[in-house]
């Protein structure tokens, strides 16, 4: 290696100056020589007292306003711009440690602490505190000393984050722990002081030495849901509430059980709920890291449903349900023709099929009728009491057929709910099939699936919050209603996609999937946009969507496969060579260069 690829040629700016000279460091010298060389250049004293730290003028870049060590000078580059300032040495033992402790002078007390709280976020200033043993002196002041200001206290919690966070927390007392406990319980405290002991508590949460599993069951035990949920009304601190939820989520993911249970469903307390969506989502403005610890806690609150999503009951079971009571009169089943509008809210008339006739042509789409008489022949033949339909392509066991609960508890509500948009799916089903319990199940599950419904962990990357979910209430929540409404969206689609055998019926679920997830996407904050969205999203737009993707699949993969990217540098070079052999033939034989002019395409 040659001797310039150790020398970077950097500017370096004055002590107390904004004064800069050019100045080549050489890699193969020490940290020390090389700053009593600068400190030569400039005039000054060579000691100790000084040392070196990164002012680049790229603010994006996490080494600005850092100290540079022995481990991490080499990494400098050519351009960097260095400052000469105090050592940490220095500052450690002149500024901070002799005024942070018990003095009486309050103006140096002031600066030591300042001090402490800029440098507490240099992860070098960590290091050389860790070092010099000086780690456990801020913890001894943190935990004894009851007078301190909340600027002092900031300064002190921000330095024991980040001694956590680097990993240093060997021989820490457990009074630092109950201290830490303290300030999330006073719900007095600063704001920036309540944040830093959340992240604290946060660091221990996750630390997986076995020395602190005492300390996790009594984070677990000494901070309720009801004394972090107050913190969410903060609207003086997003960085708060971020905390308040990323504790709460690491809280709930440690438990196991009836407590982990327990947890989850005081989460879900309407008021929590509430709080969470006023506070946090209609403020608007979020992080990726704040979009992500809303569908955590999302998935764990739908995770209510996952016992009933696992539990099935028989269609023969009379002791759990009436079969009858979600079937049609037979003689109502070519009745209804005209596709109804999704019913919002609960009609206040008796739902009958009498009355669902009389709505008015304003109530409906203009569309094809349901029933034919190919599909009443093929309605009735498959009420035929047979063990196994007779479409190879979609077998289902009629004699022995499940459904779990929660199906059982959507159809229910869909029914209640929404009387006229249940009367046309189940006509629907009976006439197109596979019947009104099958396409239940399949849409539950295939809900269940979207919205992650008993994934423990939640995904680790997923930012796919719904913010009805924290906007609904217990007796229409947002399971339930987003089931009635894709119930009434598969009518529709299997409408628009004219989809009137049993084989084409993995098709419109493919569709119907897509379309759910579109308009999940666009995240509506409450049911009347849902509903809207859902409007306004027909087949067409899925077969755009669809399009788009593979497109941008394609682009994707003629951009950055490893083959195509090997080809195309091969037949570059070789069409290379072939200009430069037409055009030294040219030049030889005298004739004249074509003039191309490029085509713009309209």
């Amino acid at each position: 290696m040659s001797i310039n690829s150790y020398i970077a040629k950097i500017s370096v700016e004055k002590h107390d100056s904004k004064d800069q000279f050019l100045y080549d460091l050489d890699k193969t010298k020490s940290l020390c020589e090389i700053i009593h060389d600068i400190c030569k250049i400039c005039g000054m004293p060579i000691s100790s007292v000084y040392g070196l730290k990164m002012i680049h003028t790229n603010v994006n870049d996490p080494t600005v306003d850092t100290y540079v060590s022995d481990q991490t000078y080499k990494n400098i580059k050519h351009n960097d711009c260095l400052k000469i300032v105090f050592s940490i040495e220095y500052i450690l033992k002149s500024i901070i440690f002799p005024h942070i402790n018990g003095t009486r002078d309050e103006p140096q007390r002031e600066i030591a602490y300042d001090h402490l709280k800029k440098l507490a976020h240099d992860s070098v200033f960590i290091d050389e505190l860790v070092a010099k043993q000086k780690h456990l002196e801020i913890v001894k002041t943190f935990t004894t000393d009851k007078t301190l200001k909340d600027e002092e206290l900031l300064a002190l919690l921000i330095t024991i984050c980040h001694l956590f966070l680097k990993g240093y927390h060997d021989n820490m007392s457990s009074d630092l722990l109950q201290r830490t406990i303290d300030i999330v319980r006073n719900q007095s405290n600063d704001v920036d002081n309540v944040q830093y002991a959340l992240a604290i508590l946060h660091k221990i949460l996750i630390n997986r030495n076995i020395e602190f599993i005492a300390w996790k069951e009594k984070i677990i035990r000494e901070i309720p849901i009801t004394c972090l949920v107050p913190y969410i009304r903060r609207d003086d601190g997003r960085k708060l509430q971020y905390g308040v939820l990323l504790l709460i989520n690491t809280i709930i993911r440690l438990c196991k059980g009836d407590q982990k249970r327990h947890l989850i469903k005081e989460m879900n307390y309407t008021k929590n709920r509430e709080d969470i969506y006023k506070y946090i989502i209609e403020e608007g403005d979020m992080d990726k890291k704040m979009e992500h610890e809303l569908y955590v806690i999302q998935t764990y609150i739908l995770s209510l449903y996952n016992e009933a999503l696992n539990s099935e009951v028989s269609l023969n079971d009379n002791n759990v349900f009436k079969r009858e009571e979600f079937e049609l009169p037979e003689d109502d089943i070519k009745r209804l023709t005209l596709l109804l509008d999704f019913d919002e809210v609960r009609s206040s008339r008796n739902n009958s099929i009498e009355n669902l006739l009389t709505y008015q042509q304003a109530e409906r789409f203009s569309l094809a009728s349901v029933v034919s008489d190919r599909s009443v022949d093929s309605r009735k033949s498959s009420t035929v009491c047979s063990p196994k339909m007779r479409h190879t392509s979609f077998n289902i066991d009629y004699e022995n057929l499940t459904i779990n609960y929660l199906t059982l508890e959507a159809l229910r509500h869909y029914k209640d709910n929404h009387k006229k948009n249940y009367c046309q799916s189940q006509i629907e089903e009976r006439v197109y099939e596979p019947g009104i319990f099958v396409t239940s199940e399949k849409v539950v599950k295939m809900l269940a699936k979207i919205l992650d419904i008993g994934l423990d962990p939640p995904d680790s990357k997923k930012i796919f919050y719904q913010p009805i979910v924290f906007n609904s209430s217990a007796k229409n929540s947002f399971f339930l209603e987003l089931f009635s409404r894709t119930m009434w969206l598969l009518s529709r689609t299997r409408r628009e996609m004219k989809v009137s055998t049993i084989e084409d019926y993995p098709k419109l679920m493919r569709a119907l999937k897509k379309q759910v997830k579109m308009v999940l996407n666009k995240r509506p904050l409450n049911f009347k946009e849902l509903t809207t969205d859902m409007t306004n999203l027909n087949f067409d737009a899925v077969l755009k969507k669809w399009q788009e993707e593979k497109d941008a699949e394609l682009k994707e993969l003629l951009e950055n496969h490893p083959c195509i990217k090997e080809l195309r540098e091969i037949y570059l070079k070789q069409n290379e060579q072939y200009l430069f052999q037409n055009r030294l033939k040219t030049l030889k034989t005298g004739e004249n260069f074509h003039r191309y002019i490029d085509k713009v395409l309209m």
